[in-house]
């Protein structure tokens, strides 16, 4: 007896629908996460190892930890963890991207919106601060900080998707494992 392909069908349909609604209702246990961005401009040209070695040195572990305490950052996680795993929580929500020869942009990413925004231009006074002692000065903001109107993470169309998709594989599975098996003729 074969499984027939309406019956394989309506297995893969349901795993599938199980998959995208149980992906989408868990991508609401995720805490949203909110981006401030900004551009800056520098008077001159700048070669990414050279915005590196500035980024570092104005970022620096004393000085993340001043932005933190100062805009009450990550209390949660302070209460919970040690300082240098919350510094290494702060440096990958702060992002720095070349766009131009001699613009970046500068963005933070945080739970609460109008932190996000706070902290982002705290990041870009500091920028601003360090920027004529390391050799950009001319450094200037062509917009203040955004405040994020929408969360940017997590994608729930993405995530319902990907549960979707798992699901299909997942139905296809069991349904060729449950297939009748035949026995050979001999």
């Amino acid at each position: 007896m074969r499984m027939s392909m309406a019956t394989l069908g309506k297995s893969v349909a349901a795993f599938g629908v199980a998959g995208a609604l149980l992906a989408g209702a868990l991508s609401f246990t995720l805490r949203d996460r909110y981006r401030s961005e900004a551009f800056l401009v520098a008077g001159r040209k700048v070669e990414p190892p050279e915005l590196a070695q500035f980024v570092r040195m104005s970022l620096s572990r004393d000085s993340l930890i001043g932005i933190m305490e100062k805009q009450h950052l990550y209390a949660r996680e302070r209460a919970k963890e040690s300082m240098d795993d919350i510094i290494v929580k702060m440096r990958r929500d702060i992002s720095i991207a070349i766009q131009g020869p001699s613009s970046f942009e500068v963005s933070f990413d945080y739970p609460d919106p109008a932190q996000a925004q706070q902290t982002n231009a705290a990041l870009i006074g500091r920028l601003m601060d360090e920027s004529v002692t390391a050799g950009f000065a001319g450094l200037r903001a062509i917009e203040k900080p955004s405040t994020p109107q929408s969360p940017n993470w997590p994608n729930r169309t993405v995530i319902t998707g990907l549960g979707l998709n798992a699901g299909i594989l997942m139905g296809a599975i069991v349904a060729w494992a449950r297939r009748p098996k035949t026995k050979p003729v001999v």
